[in-house]
């Protein structure tokens, strides 16, 4: 197999030729290969008319491997990658382990691209790491311009039957509310948010949530059309684009916690007292409270009951002189926070986006999506797909979809990477032109060109004797029903 193989089988007649290293003009005009070989004469010895090569350990052992012919690359591959006891282990690790007995030109690049192309490593490996897009920012001016809702629970239930906290955050002022509630029904959410919210504050002009059932029903979409409020959702899996509240249900959790019976049934009774004392506290971004922001003034604690209030405060003051006051006090903190979270917001992004190469694709690339296993599922894929892209909404986020009958989702880019091999997974029948030219260019590349891969004469067998497996709206492959069987 040496002798035939286009770069060995002429290194092996050139050795076979010479004894000592020829002139480098008598394989100026063979391949780069054939003169990369060439470079490392000194470590190529012909042994029972099989080429050999010499390696140097790091502990300085020696050991001969065969210089693999590109015929038997193929399977070298698949036997110390992807069979069960080779594991699919890293690149590296790989690379290693096909040193100890094999060596060809370009064998570290053969190895990372076969890695690279292994649908298997690419579900269940982090493979280059869940993305980093640049840090973004959810500007607001001025209290109720945007206010973030979520659910937290489920919690123990207590003795009234609450089971959940709906809790809501407003965006400028870090005004936060948490409602106990039974359940997180889309009625009871939008009774909620009408009777506790926006009847004391106020309609708001913009909501956002995460794509929970209640929060994507027809009655909070109406209710959102008639109240004329711009709603918007996070992306699946990826909670930072709700930060707010995302980061205060943990705070929330530690207060409760603090405060709870041993029986962990009276949790509802505390919400109003740690809302007290959380709105009275400034805020790191803001430096000042939220009661400030929201209401003009500071509330009353109990400890102000000890004391008096100091003096040239407006206790006695004029209806008239305490509306001026209020108006001018909160127009001085609007300007004071417009301008310290501006700080605050450059700064953290200076420092989150340092170093950033974020990802990007475009319409009709392949990707996988992140999709963490759940905690009964601990051997599950953590990648899923692939996914063809439909479109792409903005920098950071795509409308993807795995095949013609799965539903459509909106991901973020975090929660995406490239799918270099899309072989065996392509199956759509409407594509277009375009799209089918876009599938050609990003699937396997060809095998005399780069990296021997598997032929499509094994696949293409595969499909026309077995029909490919159904899947559920979700994407996941279903079952046969034993009794269609029949």
């Amino acid at each position: 197999m040496q002798s035939d193989d286009l770069v060995i089988g002429p290194f092996i007649k050139l050795k076979e030729k010479y004894e000592m290293k020829p002139d480098r003009s008598v394989v100026k005009l063979m391949s780069q290969n054939i003169r990369l070989v060439y470079s490392m004469w000194e470590t190529f010895e012909i042994l029972e008319g099989i080429l050999y090569r010499k390696f140097v350990t790091e502990k300085g052992d020696t050991h001969l491997q065969l210089v693999a012919p590109m015929t038997i690359r193929n399977e070298i591959l698949t036997q110390l990658h992807d069979n069960k006891t080779a594991g699919h282990l890293g690149r590296d690790k790989t690379i290693s382990t096909i040193r100890q007995r094999f060596y060809w030109p370009g064998l570290s690049k053969d190895v990372k691209l076969w890695c690279k192309h292994c649908n298997i490593c690419a579900k269940n490996k982090p493979g280059p790491g869940r993305g980093k897009a640049p840090m973004g920012h959810v500007y607001s001016n001025r209290p109720l311009d945007r206010i973030a809702i979520d659910i937290l629970g489920p919690l123990p239930v207590t003795d009234d039957g609450n089971e959940y906290i709906m809790v809501l955050g407003d965006y400028f002022s870090k005004w936060k509310e948490a409602y106990p509630i039974k359940n997180h029904t889309a009625q009871t959410v939008a009774d909620k948010l009408i009777s506790e919210f926006i009847c004391r504050f106020g309609v708001p002009s913009n909501i956002h949530t995460d794509q929970g059932r209640e929060f994507e029903s027809n009655l909070f979409k109406i209710l959102c059309e008639r109240l004329q409020i711009n709603k918007t959702r996070t992306t699946p899996y990826h909670p930072q684009s709700d930060g707010l509240v995302e980061q205060f249900n943990r705070t929330l959790l530690q207060m409760l916690t603090s405060f709870v019976s041993e029986a962990r049934d009276d949790w509802d009774n505390h919400p109003p007292f740690i809302m007290m004392a959380y709105r009275a506290t400034p805020h790191d971004s803001t430096m000042c409270t939220p009661n400030e922001l929201m209401l003009g003034r500071e509330v009353h604690l109990p400890v102000d009951i000890l004391t008096s209030p100091p003096p040239g405060t407006f206790d006695n003051c004029c209806l008239p002189q305490y509306v001026e006051w209020v108006q001018n006090a909160l127009q001085n903190s609007f300007d004071f926070v417009l301008e310290k979270t501006n700080s605050v917001v450059r700064r953290q992004k200076a420092y989150y986006d340092r170093g950033l190469k974020p990802r990007k694709f475009q319409k009709h690339d392949w990707v996988w999506r992140y999709y963490p296993p759940k905690a009964d599922r601990k051997m599950s894929p953590t990648w899923i797909g692939p996914y063809l892209i439909l479109d792409k909404l903005s920098d950071y986020t795509y409308k993807i979809q795995m095949n013609q009958t799965s539903k459509v989702i909106v991901a973020h880019v975090d929660d995406l990477k490239s799918c270099e091999n899309t072989t065996g997974f392509v199956n759509w029948d409407t594509c277009t032109d375009e799209t089918r030219t876009s599938m050609q260019n990003t699937g396997v590349r060809d095998t005399d060109t780069d990296i021997p891969t598997q032929t499509t004469q094994n696949i293409e067998q595969h499909e026309n004797t077995k029909e490919p497996p159904k899947r559920s709206k979700y994407g996941r492959i279903l079952k046969p029903n034993p009794k269609n069987s029949d």
